[in-house]
Formats: structure tokens, C-alpha cells, sequence
């Protein structure tokens, strides 16, 4: 009868030691999938700035160009502007004389 009860002893210490670990390794998985799913939301996060990087990249290049295209045109429009001027100038100065 004493090896029984050493037997329900060691049974039930095994079964606690079992619950404990099953707990543990619960906890474990547990842990496991939320850094697992908060690790994709970084990576979704990232890839999802780094597309906004590139379309603000895409959208100020654009518009740099546009800049650019806008000044030459100014800048020629200017110089044609004074070119006339500088025409009138000469005509008023040729009529005059004359």
C-alpha cells in the first residue's frame, strides 16, 4: 500500500509539473503570434512609407520640372519683352533724327 501512495504522489507532482509547462508553453505561443503579427504590421508600416516616400519623391520631381519649364519660359519671355523694348527704343530714337 506505500508504493501506491508514493505512486498517486509522483503522478499528481508529474501532473502539476505537466500543467505548469503546458501553461508555460501556451504563454510561449501566445507571445510567439503577437510579436509574429506585430512584426508584420512593422513591415506592412515600412512598406507602406516607403510608397508614400516614393510618391512624394515622384510628386516633387514633378513638380521641380514643372518649376523649371515655368522659369525658362519667364526667363525667355523677359528677354523678348526687353528685346522689344529695346527695339522701340532704337525706332523712337531713328524717328526722331529723322
Amino acid at each position: 500500500m506505500a508504493n501506491v501512495t508514493i505512486d498517486w504522489r509522483l503522478a499528481g507532482w508529474a501532473e502539476n509539473c505537466l500543467v505548469v509547462l503546458l501553461g508555460f508553453a501556451l504563454a510561449g505561443l501566445a507571445a510567439w503570434l503577437v510579436l509574429n503579427a506585430l512584426k508584420d504590421v512593422l513591415e506592412r508600416a515600412a512598406k507602406v512609407e516607403a510608397l508614400k516616400a516614393k510618391r512624394d519623391s515622384k510628386v516633387a520631381n514633378e513638380w521641380m520640372a514643372a518649376y523649371r519649364d515655368e522659369h525658362a519660359r519667364r526667363i525667355a519671355a523677359e528677354q523678348k519683352a526687353e528685346q522689344e523694348k529695346q527695339l522701340r527704343k532704337q525706332l523712337a530714337k531713328g524717328a526722331h533724327n529723322a
